[in-house]
């Protein structure tokens, strides 16, 4: 998959490319039907990330691990699909290895609930990785948000400094799996006024359906999940992850 801009008239140009390599999943159909319309999501949880940047004339490259989702809706609009989206990407190592081994895992969630007016009801996909491998698909995800701090700068929304994740699923020969994550997002990354990047006819118009769409992003530099499969002895990986909350209300 790739995407971007060619260099526009201010020096700017930017590209990115995911190359897939563990298998894609859905759960069931992929869809969820939420009033008259649907919501979708496909997924690749594992895959190499390059991107390229140049600002006048001074180019850049970075590469990493990354979680492709291919979203799409239909006969509903975007803000009645979630008024809250919590998205969690980790990649890392099995605890007590040295950080040079080549063994990588990924765990990814997408969890949103819907709006009041649709029944507050959570959906949510996660995926494993072991190896580029694809390992278990969860289906029963829990989101608990814990120690909640006004955010200083001034969206009005309220963050958590921990987000505990529980996911509950099968691996894919059939065994039981639950994944734990009690992440903390302490890294600030971006914090995004999704009004503010529209043009001005446009967020008039947003403005009157939803009042503060906001995206916040962060990252976790000493993340740890814990894997029991039935049957065997649970384990834990350490690693990095990066967190997104999106609140449309």
């Amino acid at each position: 998959y790739n995407a971007g801009k060619l260099r526009d008239s201010k020096g700017v140009a930017a590209t990115f490319e995911f190359v897939r390599k563990s298998d894609g999943y859905k759960i069931g159909d992929g869809k969820n039907h939420i009033g008259e319309g649907t919501a979708a999501h496909y997924f690749y949880p594992s895959g190499e990330v390059t991107a390229k940047g140049e600002i006048n004339g001074e180019k850049f490259e970075s590469n990493g691990v990354g979680l492709f989702i291919h979203a799409h809706s239909a006969n509903i609009m975007p803000y009645n699909v979630g008024a809250e989206w919590n998205l969690s990407f980790f990649t890392g190592r099995p605890e007590g290895s040295t950080p040079d081994t080549k063994h990588r895992s990924t765990f990814h969630v997408l969890q949103y609930v819907t709006p009041d007016s649709y029944g507050a009801v959570a959906c949510s996909n996660a995926g494993l990785t072991d190896n580029n491998e694809l390992k278990a698909v969860f289906w029963d995800t829990s989101v608990e948000h814990k120690d909640l701090v006004k955010d200083e700068n001034g969206s009005g929304y309220d963050l958590p400094k921990q987000v505990i994740i529980t996911s509950k699923g099968k691996t894919v020969d059939g065994k039981p799996i639950t994944v734990t994550f009690d992440a903390r997002p302490s890294i600030r990354l971006h914090d995004i006024d999704v009004l503010h990047e529209m043009p001005f006819v446009i967020r008039r118009l947003v403005q009157a359906l939803i009042t503060k769409p906001f995206i916040f992003e962060r990252y976790e530099d000493n993340a740890k999940i814990t894997v029991a499969i039935e049957g065997e002895e649970p384990y834990s990986m350490v690693g990095i992850a990066f967190h997104e909350l999106t609140q449309i209300k």
